[in-house]
């Protein structure tokens, strides 16, 4: 791995009962790019997601975290190495404000007890006070402040899937991984969530996502991994990538040439 490099994947391999979802995958992702992973439905995406946050374990391989091997710690570890992750389907606390949700996630990382907090300790309150102007700078930063006290329920979509994406910022992480961040976006939505990724890129975020959404993916990605049936088959800058005869093969289903 270069100095350059802040997640390895080498040798990956995920099987279940007997079925291939992931095979041999290698890759990396540099620090400060947007790493787009694109394939057809099935392609082992979602997978690779889920053992690099080692919901899942893998068969064979390493995944380094700015050279840490992640593939012998638990979950709650790797997000405390600093990875975080959406999903596809939105998991927010939909009874709570947009404001509490995200300082639900910031005092996951509370140095104070619960004792303490009963007290009502000087250092508590200040912690407290710091904690709710991160949160306020991170929805201010993703166009949310004026909803902090609207019930998560109540946004319009695309802000649910921005409230997700400030909750992952939330656990200050050095990776991000995304999850089909704009499925169910409209074009104006999908703009402006485009827009607020390059901003974060920007400012030093790494980004790993999926993405169905071509145009999206490639417009704000450095680089591309395709994958079909769980193997990586291409890699790189968006424009090799979409004149990639293998790939024009696996998302149309027949050679770039063949007649129809």
């Amino acid at each position: 791995m270069s100095n350059g490099d802040l997640l390895e994947v080498n040798g990956l391999s995920k099987s279940f009962m007997g079925l291939r979802a992931v095979h041999d995958l290698s890759f990396v992702v540099g620090q400060g790019r947007i790493v787009g992973l694109i394939g057809p439905n099935g392609a082992g995406k979602t997978t690779v997601f889920n053992l690099v946050t080692r919901v899942l374990r893998a068969d064979n391989g390493s995944i380094r975290l700015a050279g840490e091997e992640l593939t012998v710690l638990p979950p709650h570890e790797v997000n405390r190495r600093g990875i975080a992750r959406t999903f596809q389907n939105i998991r927010l606390f939909p009874g709570l404000t947009v404001l509490e949700n995200v300082l639900w996630t910031i005092g996951t990382r509370a140095r104070y007890t619960l004792v303490q907090s009963m007290i009502g300790l000087p250092t508590v309150h200040a912690e407290e006070r710091g904690m709710l102007e991160e949160a306020c700078d991170l929805l201010n930063a993703a166009g949310l402040y004026d909803r902090r006290h609207d019930k998560a329920r109540s946004l319009p979509y695309g802000d649910q899937r921005r409230l997700e994406l400030v909750r992952a910022l939330a656990t200050r992480p050095r990776l991000l991984l995304l999850d089909e961040p704009t499925a169910g976006m409209n074009p104006t939505e999908t703009s402006q969530f485009a827009d607020h990724l390059l901003r974060l890129n920007s400012e030093g975020m790494t980004i790993l996502l999926i993405e169905h959404d071509m145009r999206f993916v490639m417009g704000i990605s450095n680089r591309i991994v395709v994958l079909n049936y769980g193997s990586k088959i291409a890699e790189g800058t968006p424009s090799e990538v979409q004149s990639n005869e293998a790939v024009i093969s696996a998302y149309l289903g027949r050679p770039r040439n063949a007649g129809g």
